[in-house]
């Protein structure tokens, strides 16, 4: 028997792999349940792939800068809307227009499907009217 120090005697009731078949899909199926803001943007960035548009208040004169936020999950769980919460104040108080890429996600679409799916995502916020390209930020969380 594997002897545990005191202070971690419950280790041995943890699983050996906190990720796998059945963890992994109960975990896919978890972040899609979680609410999101409602009344975001969402646009498609590229077939198959979407993104959530935070948008600042705006005096309509001035370009602002932009923010890509990647969600947290590894590039293998995880959903654009989990970052809601983090995007829409970072878009308000900062004045900068914030894309929240739903990258695509394996095993259906296997590496370096998600990168592309960023890189795409980076390009379209450049690309947003009245956003200033020269004045973009890279963000996200794990």
């Amino acid at each position: 028997m594997t002897r545990f120090h005191p202070d971690l005697t419950l280790a041995r009731f943890l699983p050996r792999a906190l990720l796998g078949p059945r963890t992994f899909e109960m975990l896919r199926r978890g972040a899609a349940l979680q609410p999101g803001i409602r009344g975001v943007e969402v646009a498609e960035v590229a077939p198959g792939v979407s993104a959530r548009i935070h948008r600042p208040p705006s005096d309509g004169h001035a370009p602002v800068g932009g923010v890509l936020y990647l969600h947290g999950g590894g590039y293998v769980i995880g959903t654009a809307k989990l970052g809601d919460r983090f995007c829409a104040p970072l878009a308000r108080h900062l004045g900068v227009l914030v894309v929240a890429v739903d990258y695509r996600l394996p095993p259906e679409h296997p590496y370096p499907a998600a990168l592309e799916d960023a890189h795409t995502a980076l390009g379209c916020l450049a690309a947003q009217p009245g956003v200033d390209a020269d004045r973009l930020a890279l963000v996200g969380d794990s």
